[in-house]
Protein backbone atom coordinates (compact mmCIF):
# COMPACT_ATOMS: atom_id res chain seq x y z
CA UNK A 1 0.00 0.00 0.00
CA UNK A 2 1.98 2.99 -1.24
CA UNK A 3 0.19 5.52 0.97
CA UNK A 4 1.03 3.74 4.20
CA UNK A 5 -1.36 3.19 7.07
CA UNK A 6 -2.17 4.48 10.50
CA UNK A 7 0.57 6.73 11.84
CA UNK A 8 0.69 9.53 9.25
CA UNK A 9 2.71 11.95 11.37
CA UNK A 10 4.87 12.62 8.31
CA UNK A 11 1.90 14.41 6.70
CA UNK A 12 1.25 16.69 9.70
CA UNK A 13 2.75 20.17 9.33
CA UNK A 14 2.34 21.17 12.96
CA UNK A 15 4.62 20.19 15.83
CA UNK A 16 2.55 17.74 17.85
CA UNK A 17 2.13 17.57 21.60
CA UNK A 18 1.09 13.90 21.47
CA UNK A 19 0.61 11.16 18.88
CA UNK A 20 -2.28 8.80 19.66
CA UNK A 21 -2.36 7.34 16.14
CA UNK A 22 0.57 4.93 16.43
CA UNK A 23 0.50 1.56 18.21
CA UNK A 24 4.29 1.66 18.66
CA UNK A 25 5.62 1.79 22.25
CA UNK A 26 5.14 5.39 23.34
CA UNK A 27 8.59 6.08 24.85
CA UNK A 28 10.61 5.27 21.74
CA UNK A 29 13.53 2.83 21.51
CA UNK A 30 15.56 1.97 24.61
CA UNK A 31 18.74 4.02 24.85
CA UNK A 32 20.87 0.88 24.94
CA UNK A 33 19.26 -0.37 21.73
CA UNK A 34 19.93 3.00 20.06
CA UNK A 35 23.53 2.80 21.23
CA UNK A 36 23.91 -0.73 19.87
CA UNK A 37 22.56 0.33 16.47
CA UNK A 38 24.77 3.45 16.42
CA UNK A 39 27.83 1.34 17.22
CA UNK A 40 26.97 -0.82 14.20
CA UNK A 41 26.97 2.11 11.76
CA UNK A 42 30.18 0.91 10.10
CA UNK A 43 28.33 -2.23 8.96
CA UNK A 44 26.49 -0.25 6.28
CA UNK A 45 29.72 -0.33 4.23
CA UNK A 46 29.10 -4.02 3.50
CA UNK A 47 26.18 -6.12 2.33
CA UNK A 48 24.37 -7.84 5.21
CA UNK A 49 23.73 -11.57 5.25
CA UNK A 50 21.39 -12.12 2.26
CA UNK A 51 18.89 -14.19 4.27
CA UNK A 52 19.59 -12.69 7.74
CA UNK A 53 20.95 -16.03 8.96
CA UNK A 54 22.45 -14.68 12.22
CA UNK A 55 19.09 -13.20 13.25
CA UNK A 56 17.24 -16.42 12.36
CA UNK A 57 19.58 -18.39 14.61
CA UNK A 58 19.13 -15.89 17.43
CA UNK A 59 15.34 -15.96 17.05
CA UNK A 60 15.41 -19.75 17.11
CA UNK A 61 17.26 -19.74 20.43
CA UNK A 62 14.83 -17.14 21.81
CA UNK A 63 11.77 -19.23 20.89
CA UNK A 64 13.29 -22.68 21.50
CA UNK A 65 12.90 -23.84 17.88
CA UNK A 66 15.16 -24.70 14.97
CA UNK A 67 16.37 -21.88 12.71
CA UNK A 68 14.72 -23.61 9.73
CA UNK A 69 11.35 -22.48 11.09
CA UNK A 70 12.19 -18.76 10.72
CA UNK A 71 12.34 -16.12 8.03
CA UNK A 72 13.36 -12.54 8.88
CA UNK A 73 11.54 -9.78 7.02
CA UNK A 74 11.50 -6.06 6.36
CA UNK A 75 8.60 -5.64 8.80
CA UNK A 76 5.30 -7.48 8.95
CA UNK A 77 4.21 -5.75 5.74
CA UNK A 78 6.88 -7.60 3.75
CA UNK A 79 5.81 -10.86 5.37
CA UNK A 80 2.20 -10.30 4.27
CA UNK A 81 3.07 -9.35 0.69
CA UNK A 82 5.51 -12.26 0.43
CA UNK A 83 2.83 -14.74 1.51
CA UNK A 84 0.37 -13.31 -0.99
CA UNK A 85 2.96 -13.60 -3.76
CA UNK A 86 3.45 -17.22 -2.84
CA UNK A 87 -0.31 -17.89 -2.90
CA UNK A 88 -1.19 -15.60 -5.79
CA UNK A 89 -4.32 -16.21 -7.87
CA UNK A 90 -5.97 -18.20 -5.07
CA UNK A 91 -8.45 -17.00 -2.43
CA UNK A 92 -8.33 -15.65 1.10
CA UNK A 93 -10.65 -15.23 4.07
CA UNK A 94 -10.12 -12.06 6.10
CA UNK A 95 -11.78 -11.54 9.47
CA UNK A 96 -12.78 -7.87 9.58
CA UNK A 97 -12.39 -5.11 10.61
CA UNK A 98 -8.63 -5.61 10.60
CA UNK A 99 -5.26 -4.48 9.28
CA UNK A 100 -5.79 -3.28 5.69
CA UNK A 101 -2.52 -4.72 4.34
CA UNK A 102 -4.00 -8.23 4.12
CA UNK A 103 -6.57 -7.06 1.60
CA UNK A 104 -4.14 -4.76 -0.23
CA UNK A 105 -1.52 -7.49 -0.63
CA UNK A 106 -4.13 -10.03 -1.71
CA UNK A 107 -5.66 -7.69 -4.28
CA UNK A 108 -2.43 -6.92 -6.15
CA UNK A 109 -1.62 -10.63 -6.28
CA UNK A 110 -4.93 -11.66 -7.84
CA UNK A 111 -6.30 -13.24 -4.66
CA UNK A 112 -10.06 -13.07 -4.26
CA UNK A 113 -11.09 -12.02 -0.77
CA UNK A 114 -13.96 -13.25 1.39
CA UNK A 115 -14.83 -11.42 4.60
CA UNK A 116 -16.15 -12.63 7.94
CA UNK A 117 -17.06 -10.10 10.66
CA UNK A 118 -15.47 -10.68 14.06
CA UNK A 119 -18.93 -10.77 15.63
CA UNK A 120 -19.78 -13.86 13.54
CA UNK A 121 -16.77 -15.90 14.65
CA UNK A 122 -17.44 -19.29 16.18
CA UNK A 123 -15.30 -22.35 16.76
CA UNK A 124 -17.24 -24.42 14.22
CA UNK A 125 -16.45 -21.97 11.41
CA UNK A 126 -15.53 -23.58 8.09
CA UNK A 127 -13.03 -22.07 5.64
CA UNK A 128 -13.13 -22.70 1.88
CA UNK A 129 -10.25 -20.45 0.83
CA UNK A 130 -6.57 -21.15 0.30
CA UNK A 131 -5.55 -18.54 2.89
CA UNK A 132 -7.04 -17.06 6.05
CA UNK A 133 -5.66 -13.87 7.62
CA UNK A 134 -6.39 -13.34 11.31
CA UNK A 135 -4.83 -10.64 13.50
CA UNK A 136 -4.59 -11.75 17.14
CA UNK A 137 -4.79 -9.47 19.13
CA UNK A 138 -6.71 -7.74 16.38
CA UNK A 139 -5.87 -4.31 15.04
CA UNK A 140 -7.87 -2.07 15.44
CA UNK A 141 -10.42 -3.65 17.80
CA UNK A 142 -8.17 -5.36 20.35
CA UNK A 143 -10.25 -8.56 20.08
CA UNK A 144 -8.70 -11.93 20.95
CA UNK A 145 -9.19 -15.56 19.97
CA UNK A 146 -7.99 -18.44 22.14
CA UNK A 147 -5.64 -21.25 21.19
CA UNK A 148 -8.40 -23.89 21.24
CA UNK A 149 -10.31 -22.05 18.51
CA UNK A 150 -7.26 -21.93 16.27
CA UNK A 151 -6.45 -25.58 16.97
CA UNK A 152 -9.97 -26.55 15.90
CA UNK A 153 -9.84 -24.44 12.72
CA UNK A 154 -6.42 -25.77 11.73
CA UNK A 155 -7.57 -29.36 12.24
CA UNK A 156 -10.92 -29.04 10.49
CA UNK A 157 -9.64 -26.95 7.54
CA UNK A 158 -6.42 -28.64 6.34
CA UNK A 159 -6.75 -27.08 2.88
CA UNK A 160 -6.51 -23.55 4.29
CA UNK A 161 -3.21 -21.98 5.33
CA UNK A 162 -3.89 -19.84 8.39
CA UNK A 163 -1.75 -16.70 8.69
CA UNK A 164 -1.95 -15.57 12.32
CA UNK A 165 -0.57 -12.08 12.82
CA UNK A 166 0.73 -11.77 16.38
CA UNK A 167 2.33 -8.36 15.93
CA UNK A 168 0.60 -7.11 19.10
CA UNK A 169 0.96 -10.30 21.13
CA UNK A 170 3.27 -8.62 23.66
CA UNK A 171 0.84 -5.72 24.19
CA UNK A 172 -1.63 -7.80 26.19
CA UNK A 173 -1.60 -10.24 29.08
CA UNK A 174 -4.56 -12.26 27.84
CA UNK A 175 -3.43 -13.48 24.41
CA UNK A 176 -2.60 -17.14 23.81
CA UNK A 177 0.04 -17.52 21.12
CA UNK A 178 -0.48 -20.21 18.49
CA UNK A 179 3.24 -20.97 18.57
CA UNK A 180 2.73 -24.28 20.48
CA UNK A 181 0.51 -25.46 17.58
CA UNK A 182 3.33 -25.19 15.06
CA UNK A 183 4.58 -28.72 15.70
CA UNK A 184 1.07 -30.07 15.21
CA UNK A 185 -0.12 -28.23 12.09
CA UNK A 186 1.64 -27.65 8.75
CA UNK A 187 -1.02 -25.16 7.61
CA UNK A 188 0.01 -22.53 10.16
CA UNK A 189 2.06 -19.37 9.49
CA UNK A 190 2.81 -16.98 12.37
CA UNK A 191 3.78 -13.34 11.89
CA UNK A 192 5.71 -11.46 14.56
CA UNK A 193 7.02 -7.88 14.70
CA UNK A 194 9.96 -6.37 16.56
CA UNK A 195 9.26 -2.79 15.49
CA UNK A 196 6.22 -2.04 17.66
CA UNK A 197 7.25 -3.32 21.08
CA UNK A 198 10.79 -1.96 20.75
CA UNK A 199 9.82 1.23 18.88
CA UNK A 200 11.96 0.83 15.77
CA UNK A 201 9.41 1.10 12.91
CA UNK A 202 11.88 3.17 10.91
CA UNK A 203 14.19 0.14 10.71
CA UNK A 204 11.41 -2.24 9.55
CA UNK A 205 11.93 -5.61 11.21
CA UNK A 206 9.68 -8.65 11.60
CA UNK A 207 9.74 -12.38 11.06
CA UNK A 208 7.74 -15.42 9.99
CA UNK A 209 7.53 -18.68 11.93
CA UNK A 210 6.26 -21.70 10.00
CA UNK A 211 7.00 -25.30 9.07
CA UNK A 212 10.24 -26.06 7.25
CA UNK A 213 8.33 -26.79 4.05
CA UNK A 214 6.44 -23.49 4.22
CA UNK A 215 9.60 -21.48 4.87
CA UNK A 216 11.22 -23.19 1.89
CA UNK A 217 8.21 -22.34 -0.26
CA UNK A 218 8.26 -18.69 0.81
CA UNK A 219 12.01 -18.37 0.31
CA UNK A 220 11.53 -18.89 -3.43
CA UNK A 221 9.78 -15.49 -3.57
CA UNK A 222 11.96 -13.52 -1.16
CA UNK A 223 14.40 -10.90 -2.36
CA UNK A 224 17.92 -11.02 -0.85
CA UNK A 225 19.08 -8.39 1.66
CA UNK A 226 15.56 -7.26 2.56
CA UNK A 227 16.72 -6.92 6.19
CA UNK A 228 19.33 -4.18 6.19
CA UNK A 229 22.52 -4.25 8.26
CA UNK A 230 21.30 -1.90 11.00
CA UNK A 231 17.97 -3.71 11.36
CA UNK A 232 19.86 -6.99 11.58
CA UNK A 233 22.05 -5.68 14.38
CA UNK A 234 18.99 -4.30 16.19
CA UNK A 235 17.30 -7.68 15.97
CA UNK A 236 20.34 -9.47 17.33
CA UNK A 237 20.59 -7.07 20.25
CA UNK A 238 16.88 -7.37 21.02
CA UNK A 239 16.85 -11.16 21.09
CA UNK A 240 19.86 -11.20 23.42
CA UNK A 241 18.45 -8.54 25.80
CA UNK A 242 14.72 -9.13 25.38
CA UNK A 243 13.61 -8.83 29.01
CA UNK A 244 15.76 -5.79 29.69
CA UNK A 245 14.35 -3.91 26.69
CA UNK A 246 10.68 -4.90 27.09
CA UNK A 247 8.47 -1.95 28.15
CA UNK A 248 6.28 -2.09 31.32
CA UNK A 249 3.17 -3.47 29.62
CA UNK A 250 1.17 -3.91 32.84
CA UNK A 251 1.44 -0.18 33.55
CA UNK A 252 0.45 0.62 29.98
CA UNK A 253 -2.60 -1.65 30.17
CA UNK A 254 -3.69 -0.07 33.45
CA UNK A 255 -3.38 3.40 31.90
CA UNK A 256 -5.35 2.18 28.88
CA UNK A 257 -8.24 1.10 31.09
CA UNK A 258 -8.19 4.49 32.81
CA UNK A 259 -8.11 6.43 29.53
CA UNK A 260 -10.87 4.35 27.98
CA UNK A 261 -13.08 4.91 31.03
CA UNK A 262 -12.44 8.66 31.03
CA UNK A 263 -13.32 9.06 27.34
CA UNK A 264 -16.37 6.86 27.80
CA UNK A 265 -17.64 9.31 30.44
CA UNK A 266 -17.58 12.22 27.98
CA UNK A 267 -20.90 13.08 26.31
CA UNK A 268 -20.91 11.99 22.67
CA UNK A 269 -18.26 9.26 22.86
CA UNK A 270 -18.46 5.51 23.38
CA UNK A 271 -15.33 3.44 23.90
CA UNK A 272 -15.30 -0.11 22.58
CA UNK A 273 -13.62 -2.50 25.07
CA UNK A 274 -10.20 -3.83 24.05
CA UNK A 275 -7.76 -6.43 25.39
CA UNK A 276 -4.69 -4.45 24.46
CA UNK A 277 -3.16 -0.95 24.64
CA UNK A 278 -5.24 0.63 21.89
CA UNK A 279 -8.99 0.87 21.47
CA UNK A 280 -11.72 2.22 19.23
CA UNK A 281 -13.95 5.15 20.06
CA UNK A 282 -17.30 5.75 18.40
CA UNK A 283 -18.02 9.45 18.17
CA UNK A 284 -21.52 10.90 17.99
CA UNK A 285 -20.55 14.49 17.17
CA UNK A 286 -19.54 14.14 13.52
CA UNK A 287 -17.03 12.15 11.50
CA UNK A 288 -13.59 11.14 12.70
CA UNK A 289 -11.78 12.94 9.86
CA UNK A 290 -13.16 16.30 10.98
CA UNK A 291 -12.32 15.50 14.58
CA UNK A 292 -8.78 14.56 13.59
CA UNK A 293 -8.31 17.86 11.72
CA UNK A 294 -9.68 19.77 14.72
CA UNK A 295 -7.37 18.01 17.17
CA UNK A 296 -4.33 18.70 14.99
CA UNK A 297 -5.15 22.34 14.31
CA UNK A 298 -6.33 23.42 17.75
CA UNK A 299 -4.65 21.02 20.16
CA UNK A 300 -1.66 19.55 18.29
CA UNK A 301 -2.89 16.01 18.93
CA UNK A 302 -3.02 13.21 16.36
CA UNK A 303 -5.57 10.37 16.38
CA UNK A 304 -6.16 7.52 13.93
CA UNK A 305 -9.12 7.54 11.57
CA UNK A 306 -10.69 4.11 11.26
CA UNK A 307 -12.25 4.74 7.85
CA UNK A 308 -9.87 2.44 5.97
CA UNK A 309 -10.80 -0.52 8.17
CA UNK A 310 -13.44 -2.48 6.30
CA UNK A 311 -16.69 -2.58 8.25
CA UNK A 312 -16.16 0.50 10.42
CA UNK A 313 -18.11 3.75 10.13
CA UNK A 314 -16.59 7.16 9.43
CA UNK A 315 -17.31 8.30 12.99
CA UNK A 316 -14.96 5.72 14.54
CA UNK A 317 -11.37 6.50 15.51
CA UNK A 318 -8.59 4.60 17.25
CA UNK A 319 -6.57 5.73 20.26
CA UNK A 320 -3.24 4.30 21.43
CA UNK A 321 -2.49 5.05 25.07
CA UNK A 322 0.21 7.60 25.91
CA UNK A 323 1.42 9.05 29.22
CA UNK A 324 -1.06 10.34 31.82
CA UNK A 325 -0.33 14.00 31.04
CA UNK A 326 -0.78 13.46 27.29
CA UNK A 327 -3.90 11.38 27.84
CA UNK A 328 -5.39 14.23 29.84
CA UNK A 329 -4.72 16.59 26.92
CA UNK A 330 -6.78 14.31 24.69
CA UNK A 331 -9.62 13.99 27.19
CA UNK A 332 -9.87 17.78 27.53
CA UNK A 333 -9.68 18.32 23.77
CA UNK A 334 -12.41 15.77 23.05
CA UNK A 335 -14.66 17.47 25.60
CA UNK A 336 -14.30 20.76 23.69
CA UNK A 337 -15.03 19.35 20.23
CA UNK A 338 -18.24 20.41 18.56
CA UNK A 339 -18.85 19.23 14.99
Amino acid sequence: MIYGHGDDIHAVKHTLKANFSSNVWREGPHEKLVEAVANSAASIANYPEPDAEPLKRSLAIHHGLMAEHFMASNGTAESIYLICQCFRDTSATIIVPTFSEYEDAARINGISCHYIPWREIKQSLSFSTGLAFICNPNNPTGDLLNQDTFDHWLTENPGTTFVIDEAYYAFTREAQSVLPLLQKHDNLVILRSLTKLFAIPGLRLGYIIASRSMIKKLRAFKIPWSVNALALQAGLYITKHYAELTPPIDELLEETRWLCHQIDQLPGYQCIPSHTTFFLVEGQRGNAADLKAYLIEHHRLLTRNADNFRGLDTNVFRVATQTRSKNELLINALALWKS
